[in-house]
């Protein structure tokens, strides 16, 4: 494993799992604690996103970044415009890696939901941990084909080519995101998985059971969480961590 890598070393299909430690991470990755997680894995990543080339029908949408390799995530917490829509949005978007490895670099001040009376200012406190990034990467027989590539390419242009009829359609849901949680799977065991996957790592679900050979199509993206993702892809030997991205 390379210690650390930059945006030069990522392929498509290439998996950024980001750990942070603000209070939506912090649930996050409190409720998909595991014993049985693989080492790699003891961070318990809050957030995953994938790495695509603009191929395809997201080539028709970006003309201008056609061929360069961006980062795609499901997501609530990104203060930047998608490259797709051109503002800030919560739910399906594309970015540049550098833009958002550069997010989960460091710690970022926290709000706290009270005013100093010495300067009428919000009071913040520092993240408790350092955000990072850490690359996945597709063991050797796991490589995305050329075909697949493209394949990805197409599904997440078509999500948004969706958005311009329904614009709730890629929207994230947080009722979703809590019930990815360890707790709320027990209560929420009876809910059928929602088709359109509303939360980081349900996206990646979603797009990885279009290729038949990951065998995750048996599991319903709503009972993934960004761990317990990384864990069924980390374990078979499909996915080995390359190093921290900075």
């Amino acid at each position: 494993m390379s210690e650390f890598l930059t945006a030069a070393d990522v392929e498509p299909g290439d998996i950024f799992a980001c750990t942070a430690s603000d209070p939506t991470s912090l649930i996050i990755r409190t409720f998909s604690f595991s014993a049985r997680a693989p080492w790699a894995l003891s961070d318990r990543p809050s957030h995953v996103a994938i790495a695509l080339r603009v191929e395809g029908g997201l080539a028709d949408m970006l003309p201008h970044r056609a061929g360069e390799i961006v980062w795609v995530e499901q997501t609530t917490l990104c203060p930047h415009a998608c490259l797709v829509s051109g503002v800030p949005r919560a739910g399906l978007q594309l970015h540049t890696i550098n833009q958002r490895v550069d997010d989960y670099t460091g710690r970022r001040p926290i709000p706290l939901r009270i005013t100093s009376k010495a300067t009428g200012l919000p009071v913040t406190v520092p993240e408790p941990f350092p955000r990072r990034v850490e690359l996945y990467k597709p063991t050797e027989d796991w490589r995305l084909s050329a075909e697949e590539q493209r394949q990805l390419a197409d599904f997440i242009a078509g999500r948004k080519q969706q958005e311009k009829t329904d614009p709730d359609a890629t929207a994230y849901s947080t009722g979703w995101a809590v019930a990815s949680g360890r707790v709320a799977r027990l209560v929420f065991a009876d809910v059928p998985p929602p088709e359109d996957a509303r939360f980081c790592s349900q996206l990646l679900a979603r797009m990885l059971q279009l290729l038949p050979r990951t065998r995750l199509d048996a599991i319903g993206p709503s009972k993934l969480n960004p761990t317990a993702l990384m864990r069924r892809l980390a374990r078979p030997g499909r996915y080995s961590l390359a190093g921290r991205l900075s």
